[in-house]
C-alpha cells in the first residue's frame, strides 16, 4: 500500500489539520467526551450538518410529566377532561469566537527544535478543548435552582470550615436528586440518570481540592478497605485515582470548577460550588464545524493561526427549574494554593 503525502501547498492541507486539530480537542475536552460518548449528560441540539450563524436562535422545548391522577371513569367526558399536554421553553443564542496565536518569525527563532505546524495544532487543540469547558462550566453554575450545602448548612453563609464532601452526603445529594419529584406537571422533578458503562446514576464534579478532601475521610476509607474485602483485592470505588464511584455517583474532579474562599458567617470559609450532573444537563448546539484560519504577516516572516467557532451553550432552565443540574457546595481544603478561583470567562 503507498502512502499519500500531503505537500505544504496543497489544498487539502488546512482541511487536514483543522480536522486533526478538532479531533484532538475531542479527546482533551471533559464535556466534549461526554458529548460523544452516548453518557447523556449533554443534548446536542445542532451539529455540522446544519450551519447556523451568529445571532440565530435555538429553542428547546420540554414536556411536563403527565399527572396520573388525572382520569375519567364511564359516563363522563373522556374529551372535556383529557389532560393538556404542557410544554415549557429555553433558548440559547448562537455566538461566535476566535482565537489565535501567532509565530514570532523566522528572522528571531532562527531554527527551531520542533515542528513548527505540530506546535500550533496541538496548542490550538488545547486552546479549542479548554474553551468549550470554560464555557460549559460558565453555564452550569449560572444560578442553581437547587442546592445541597454541605454538614448542616442551609447556605453558603451557615457554610463551616469543616463541612467537607463525605460519602454522606454524596448519598444525601443522589436520593435529594431523585425524590424531589412531586405529581403535579411542571413543579419539582427528579433529575434523570446517565448512563456509564452499562449503569445509571449521576456524575459529581468537584475541585481538586475537595476530591482530596473526599479521599482523606476516615469515613470513606474504611469503605474502601471493605469494598476491597468484598471484591477480593479489587477496589471498584477506584479507576486510576481520578475516579470514585461511591452509591451510584460518579465523583470527578476538574480544574475548571468554581471555587473561592468567602463563604461563611465570617466571609473566610473556603469552598467550591460541585455540580451533580444527570441526563440533559446541558445543551449544546454547534453553528459550523470550528475552521482553521491561517495566514502569513510581516511580508511573511510571522506565521498566524487561530480557530473560528461558533456555538451556543446553555443549561436548560424550564418553568424556572434546571432540567438535570444540581449543586452541592462544600467546604474546602487550601491544597492547590489558590485564594480565588473561578470560571474563565470567554
Amino acid at each position: 500500500m503507498t502512502k499519500t503525502n500531503i505537500g505544504p501547498d496543497s489544498p487539502f492541507k488546512k482541511e487536514v489539520f483543522s480536522a486533526e486539530t478538532f479531533e484532538r480537542a475531542r479527546a482533551k475536552s471533559f464535556f466534549m467526551k461526554h458529548m460523544d460518548s452516548g453518557t447523556g449528560v449533554i443534548r446536542k441540539y445542532r451539529d455540522f450538518d446544519s450551519p447556523e450563524k451568529k445571532g440565530d436562535k435555538i429553542t428547546l422545548y420540554h414536556n411536563a410529566e403527565f399527572d396520573y391522577r388525572t382520569y375519567t371513569t364511564e359516563g363522563e367526558d373522556h374529551e372535556i377532561n383529557s389532560e393538556g399536554l404542557t410544554t415549557f421553553k429555553d433558548s440559547m443564542t448562537l455566538e461566535q469566537k476566535i482565537f489565535s496565536h501567532r509565530d514570532n518569525g523566522s528572522l528571531t527563532r532562527k531554527r527551531p527544535a520542533f515542528n513548527l505546524t505540530r506546535e500550533a495544532m496541538e496548542r490550538l487543540s488545547r486552546k479549542l478543548a479548554e474553551l468549550i469547558d470554560a464555557a460549559s462550566f460558565a453555564a452550569l453554575q449560572d444560578i442553581l435552582s437547587t442546592v445541597k450545602f454541605g454538614g448542616s448548612a442551609t447556605s453558603l453563609a451557615t457554610l463551616t470550615a469543616t463541612d467537607f464532601l463525605t460519602p454522606d452526603l454524596i448519598s444525601d445529594a443522589k436520593t435529594f436528586a431523585i425524590g424531589q419529584q412531586t405529581l403535579l406537571p411542571g413543579d419539582q422533578h427528579s433529575l434523570g440518570m446517565v448512563d456509564f458503562g452499562g449503569d445509571e446514576g449521576y456524575i459529581l464534579v468537584v475541585s481538586h481540592d475537595v476530591f482530596n478532601d473526599l479521599k482523606q475521610d476516615s469515613d470513606f476509607h474504611n469503605r474502601a478497605v471493605i469494598a476491597v474485602k468484598q471484591m477480593k483485592g479489587k477496589n471498584p470505588i477506584f479507576d486510576g485515582g481520578q475516579l470514585i464511584l461511591h452509591d451510584g455517583v460518579l465523583v470527578m474532579p476538574h480544574a475548571k470548577l468554581f471555587f473561592a474562599s468567602d463563604g461563611g458567617a465570617g466571609a473566610n470559609v473556603k469552598y467550591a460550588r460541585n455540580l451533580l450532573l444527570g441526563k440533559d444537563s446541558l445543551a449544546w448546539a454547534w453553528g459550523a464545524r470550528p475552521e482553521l484560519i491561517s495566514d502569513m504577516l510581516n511580508l511573511k516572516q510571522e506565521r498566524i493561526d487561530g480557530y473560528e467557532m461558533t456555538y451556543a451553550v446553555k443549561k436548560p432552565v424550564f418553568n424556572a427549574l434546571d432540567q438535570g443540574t444540581m449543586g452541592v457546595f462544600t467546604a474546602r481544603t487550601n491544597k492547590t494554593a489558590n485564594a480565588i478561583g473561578g470560571v474563565l470567562t470567554i
